[in-house]
């Protein structure tokens, strides 16, 4: 706020079972600076246990340079591929597809331009048409919404989600909140 220097984002984590974690950027502080939402990172998720205070690491999500748009790669702390999150042109609305590793789209995501707070996921292994969970942003509060780039999200993962995709439905909130919620004073597509 004083600066106006980017920095490289971090996450708090609250999972439903009562553990919790943390998502922690990596990227180079030029691409930061100048690339600004459009930027590579590698971000790092790692889950803390409650009873033995340890940290796991959990996941490792990659973005490529893009100009337009957005992809990510998921993998799990193996290096194993768990699948892609992509962003889709749309002229109505804001639009994802979530593929799994072998290329198999499972979800996708859409919001409205105009409202474009809350992404609905909807199953592509059934009609597609169905809303089965969803992606929020969440009201911070006056001072946290008007003076930072902090936000808070919640994600309804869809009932019978295997591990795999809510962890795809999770990389998909950070691109989320990369490419419409990183800086408060613009409206992106």
């Amino acid at each position: 706020m004083i600066s106006g220097w980017e920095t490289e984002n971090a996450y708090q984590l609250k999972f439903g079972n009562g553990y919790r974690g943390f998502a922690k950027e990596e990227s180079n502080l030029a691409h930061r600076q100048f690339l600004g939402s459009s930027r590579p990172f590698k971000m790092k998720v790692f889950v803390a246990h409650p009873h033995n205070k340890t940290v796991t690491p959990l996941l490792v999500i990659k973005r490529p340079y893009k100009i337009i748009g957005g992809e990510l790669e998921v993998r799990d702390s193996n290096k194993n591929v768990i699948g892609h999150v992509k962003k889709r042109f749309s002229v109505t609305s804001r639009k994802f597809i979530v593929t799994d590793h072998s290329g198999r789209e499972c979800y996708s995501l859409r919001a409205s331009h105009v409202i474009g707070k809350c992404f609905s996921i909807y199953d592509s292994k059934t009609s597609g048409k169905t809303e089965v969970g969803r992606i929020k942003k969440q009201w911070s509060g006056l001072l946290q919404e008007m003076y930072s780039d902090a936000d808070n999200f919640g994600v309804e993962f869809p009932p019978g989600s295997t591990y795999q995709e809510k962890a795809l439905l999770l990389a998909a909130t950070f691109i989320i909140d990369f490419l419409f919620f990183e800086n408060n004073n613009k409206f992106q597509f």
